[in-house]
């Protein structure tokens, strides 16, 4: 049921649980397996090299999710997924909490329930959320998310490593409670084309997806050491352009450009490692880098992920679009952490940075037009035809018998036959029909 909101344009209930379910599971998956704080501090406290375990997290996912995509075609148990992929991650992380050693094969569990865990929740995401608000929820969940890890963060440089670990533990179980909640109310506006081929606006996502968190996978492992000597002086301020960029933007998502705003996130992208290079390894380069970085990220990561919802919105089928939208982001950070390993051992690894930086973000600017153009383009179509409908609705029963003959092609004598009605009685009904829906005539109306 849709309430009254200062926020959302549309809100209904399950607005909030879809934001705190994600939110939180997003908390702990950046704060633990995602190569986080958490991670790191494991590592060194169990002696143990820390590049390779979340590899294991990322890369196995990958192929399973080429089989998902590929198989599953039809959305079922959602809610189950979501609630019984949390407990799996739970489960993984009492385990290596308390010291099992089994890294690997609990990395890899936790992999494939985490992508798990956000298919089923991108369902809720995709059915439940309006098209114009599915922005500003995504935002507030990349946001809380985002918070979590910040908060953990801090914990763990400041020397609370165990109330880290117990925290982490609490945002899983919020992160549970919220999935409980959740229901399969459905926008008012959700999926009108089930049946259209969207092989290329999957093709189109998953390429600017790539592209983008290339720089992201880079960055965590050949920039951010570079800093590593900073870490008391520059805690306080990671993260935080990155939070306050998705702000921004949810606060005036109804009066900028997105594609404007889209291309102003690449350009910031690409010149982050250039500015760094120039102002060299000290606090300045630092500050400037991180802000292009992960303002950059931000407006791409809000953009492109609403992007995703919009295609689920318009055509159904959220599972496989999220699929190979999680394929292509685990893709690309596999790809860029490798390429960090490999660049980090070369004396020109800064040179080789700023080169992929570059590609990407010219490939980037040649395909995002193409998706935003035809997005608008099936959104236009569809306020057209909402509209359309609407006027069909104001239609008299005996209007709407006749509308429906029209549509299937019937000629007026075989209409007039099927309703025993005289010819004069239906050029009266077909009149106020042409009249009523705004068209010429039978030639204007979609003919099955």
């Amino acid at each position: 049921m849709l309430v009254k909101s200062k926020i959302f344009n549309d809100y209904n209930k399950n607005y909030i649980f879809i934001i705190l379910s994600y939110g939180f599971f997003l908390g702990w998956m950046l704060s633990f397996p995602y190569n986080g704080p958490i991670y790191e501090y494991l590592s060194y406290w169990y002696n143990f090299s820390g590049e390779y375990y979340p590899l294991a997290y990322i890369g196995v996912p990958i192929v399973f999710l080429v089989f998902f995509g590929i198989i599953k075609t039809k959305e079922k148990y959602p809610k189950r997924l979501t609630i019984y992929s949390i407990v799996v991650c739970f489960a993984g992380n009492l385990l290596l909490f308390f010291g099992v050693t089994y890294w690997y094969i609990i990395f890899t569990f936790m992999g494939i329930a985490s992508v798990l865990f956000v298919i089923g929740w991108s369902y809720f995401f995709t059915i439940s959320v309006s098209y114009k608000d599915k922005i500003k929820v995504m935002g507030f969940t990349i946001v809380l998310g985002n918070l979590v890890l910040y908060l953990i963060n801090i914990m763990v440089k400041l020397g609370f490593e165990t109330y880290a670990m117990n925290s982490l533990l609490v945002v899983l179980s919020l992160s549970l409670l919220a999935s409980n909640f959740l229901t399969f109310e459905k926008s008012y506006d959700y999926a009108f084309d089930t049946s259209k081929n969207i092989k290329k606006l999957i093709i189109l996502i998953a390429a600017i997806l790539f592209l983008i968190n290339v720089n992201n996978g880079l960055s965590s492992k050949l920039i951010e050491p570079l800093f590593m000597e900073m870490e008391e002086h520059i805690i306080f301020y990671k993260r935080i352009p990155y939070i306050m960029a998705i702000i921004v933007l949810v606060v005036f998502s109804d009066k900028l450009s997105h594609l404007s705003s889209f291309y102003i996130a690449i350009f910031l992208l690409g010149m982050s490692n250039v500015a760094l290079m120039v102002l060299g390894i000290n606090e300045l380069g630092f500050y400037v880098n991180e802000t292009m970085l992960q303002w950059g990220l931000g407006i791409g990561d809000l953009f492109i992920w609403t992007v995703v919802g919009h295609v689920g919105h318009l055509y159904g089928r959220p599972y496989k679009i999220t699929s190979f939208a999680l394929i292509s982001l685990l893709t690309s950070v596999f790809f860029g952490r490798i390429l960090g390993i490999i660049f980090s051992s070369s004396p020109d690894g800064g040179l080789y940075t700023i080169a992929v930086s570059f590609t990407t973000v010219f490939v980037t600017i040649l395909v995002i037009p193409n998706l935003f153009d035809t997005i608008d383009r099936e959104v236009v179509k569809i306020k057209e035809e909402n509209k359309f409908e609407k006027k069909v609705n104001t239609l008299t029963e005996r209007e709407i018998e006749i509308y429906n003959l029209l549509i299937k092609g019937k000629k007026n004598q075989e209409i007039a036959e099927e309703l025993f009605i005289t010819d004069n009685t239906l050029k009266t009904h077909l009149r106020n029909i042409y009249k009523k829906l705004n068209v010429a005539g039978k030639k204007e109306l979609p003919i099955e």
